[in-house]
């Protein structure tokens, strides 16, 4: 008897003969390849529609039965295209098709390109089925778009690629300046001003790049998010430029003692090149998973960025688009842009115009004819430097303009580059978005809490400011130091205060910090640590004290007390186990 079969082409419904089953032919209106399913051929016995349709008759009635009939009718029309088909010649034999979606296949291609199957085994191809089951997009898309991708990011966001390069000239000439100040002061303050303002000024130039990559990252891994209204910030670019200090600095901490023991072996030979070599094969990692490192870092828990064995584990899933990014990094921007540093700095007299006798020679042939003809004084005064010195400025930042404009471009590139990466790769870069309330806090991290809090707490008279009864002692503290200073000199200072202020301002740090209702210090907060009792609540001031004097016996064993918390199940170390106490993750409610 005919089926039906339903074109996907045109919707139309059409009656196959019985010879036709299992064969695919083309429809007469639309020409698609059509599959007619195989089914059974009819052999003098009633078919399952016609069973049925007898039985929904009986149900419903001869009257409904022919409603139906007729908007069957008139719904298929004139269908029945196959009645005089010779199947032989309407079977399409030149193009193979898959017998199970009907999706044309390359001749040497046994795999469906629709649906997958591989034809000649009649299963799922492993990497199709892989690839299907896949959350996320596809990580090998990152390569293609890294570049094409990225490229059309620059031309659409040209005015954050601008304002890139107009920052770095601005970082740059002001470290320039502040470089000079420095070496033309002689007397101790002034020196150590202009110093910290080169620091400063000079943290500015990765603290930018810092802040603008994980914007982009932020905007790369979230489809939805726009990329809104980007506000420059001084302070915080100085602050994010200290991290990549910091951060390296941080994770490599495992290695410092190598480098020390090396580092003293070469003093007593006089030859540091073998420091120097280390220093360099350990300052490779940071370069290659810098932007694993940056996606971390935007991230709700940016513990990993920070912990050299977390990144071991995660460059060791992405080892290839990290080296990738590097690859890219070394042709739009080291290379380049380097060797034309390196020319003018060999060849130019230097990057720095303020001591490049080309710029120096220039400003003086302007301002001594004027000084000479006006009698404004000697050119080796006062006045003159005083001209001297703002002209040498307008001259270095009109050499920077074009110099660190451009930059800007390949640096918005890479940016958008570390964006796609962490979007492509976001199912194998281990990401921690959410923790467990009162999950214990393991060792490393714990670490690196603690050494944040070592470097702030002398400074705990001026950012510990919950309790004002412990701040009033401090700052009473302060001035006692200070008058002592005045009145009896370094020995008073050293021998009777020292003692007495710094253990004061570290049990304020750590002790009147730990119990209040933030249970945490500034260290611990950034990793989202808390303090808390063994019944996970708030510690008073007496338990937090004697959790701080438990550390003295810690600190004894010669840091074995710390490193039980690699090995122990509830992650405590000896002080924890002293003061019944532990710390843990303030985590996600």
């Amino acid at each position: 008897m005919p089926v039906k079969v339903r074109c996907r082409g045109c919707e139309k419904i059409l009656n196959a003969p019985d010879k036709a089953r299992g064969k695919v032919v083309k429809c007469p209106h639309c020409q698609t390849k059509l599959k007619v399913p195989e089914g059974k051929a009819a052999e003098g016995k009633t078919a399952p529609a016609k069973r049925a349709a007898a039985k929904s008759a009986k149900r419903e009635g001869a009257k409904s039965l022919r409603k139906k009939a007729k908007k069957t009718s008139e719904l298929l029309g004139d269908t029945d295209f196959f009645a005089n088909l010779n199947v032989d010649q309407a079977e399409d034999t030149e193009h193979q098709i898959c017998p199970y979606c009907a999706t044309d296949l390359e001749e040497e291609n046994d795999i469906c390109p629709g649906c997958g199957m591989n034809v000649a085994i009649g299963q799922m191809d492993k990497r199709e089925a892989k690839k299907r089951s896949r959350k996320g997009p596809d990580p090998a898309l990152f390569y293609k778009g890294a570049w094409s991708d990225s490229t059309a990011f620059v031309k659409k966001h040209k005015s954050l690629a601008l304002r890139t390069g107009s920052y770095l000239t601005i970082f740059i000439v002001l470290c320039w300046s502040c470089f000079f100040m420095n070496d033309y002061s002689t007397k101790g303050p002034p020196k150590f001003f202009w110093a910290c303002c080169t620091f400063v000024s000079a943290m500015g130039l990765p603290g930018w790049y810092f802040f603008l990559s994980m914007k982009i990252v932020e905007f790369s891994m979230s489809k939805e998010k726009k990329l809104d209204r980007i506000h420059f910030d001084f302070f915080q670019c100085v602050t994010l430029g200290m991290r990549t200090i910091f951060w390296p600095l941080v994770m490599l901490i495992p290695f410092l003692p190598l480098i020390g023991l090396v580092a003293w072996l070469g003093l007593r030979k006089g030859d540091f090149r073998a420091t120097f070599i280390i220093v360099g094969i350990l300052g490779i990692f940071p370069l290659v998973v810098l932007p694993l490192a940056i996606t971390h870092m935007t991230a709700k828990y940016t513990y990993k960025a920070w912990i050299l064995w977390e990144m071991v584990k995660v460059f060791g899933k992405n080892i290839a688009p990290a080296l990738y990014w590097v690859f890219l990094a070394l042709v739009t921007l080291i290379l380049p842009f380097g060797a034309v540093f390196w020319a003018i700095q060999i060849y130019g007299g230097g990057l720095n115009p303020y001591y490049n006798e080309h710029f120096v020679s220039i400003a003086e042939s302007i301002l001594t004819p004027i000084f000479a003809a006006a009698d404004l004084g000697d050119p080796e005064g006062w006045m003159y430097k005083t001209v001297m010195v703002p002209l040498q400025f307008v001259m270095a930042f009109v050499f920077a303009v074009p110099l660190f404009l451009l930059t800007g471009f390949p640096m918005v590139f890479l940016m958008r580059a570390n964006g796609l990466l962490a979007y492509y790769r976001q199912q194998h870069l281990d990401l921690v978005a959410k923790m467990g309330v009162n999950t214990p806090a393991g060792f490393w991290v714990r670490m690196l809490a603690y050494l944040i809090d070592l470097m702030l707490f002398p400074l705990a008279s001026f950012i510990v400011t919950k309790e004002r009864r412990f701040l009033l002692i401090a700052q009473l503290l302060n001035g006692i130091a200070l008058a002592g200073y005045v009145l009896f000199g370094t020995e008073f200072t050293k021998v009777l205060m020292a003692p007495i202020w710094l253990s004061y301002n570290y049990w304020m740090y750590f002790a009147a910090q730990e119990a209040t209702t933030q249970r945490t210090t500034i260290g611990k907060d950034a990793f989202g640590l808390i303090v808390s009792t063994q019944d996970d609540k708030k510690m008073s001031l007496g338990d937090a004290t004697i959790r701080l004097a438990s550390t003295l016996a810690t600190l004894l064993t010669l840091g074995l007390g710390f490193l039980v918390c690699a090995f122990h199940p509830e992650k405590k170390t000896l002080h924890d186990m002293l003061s019944k106490t532990r710390v843990v993750w303030q985590g996600d409610r």
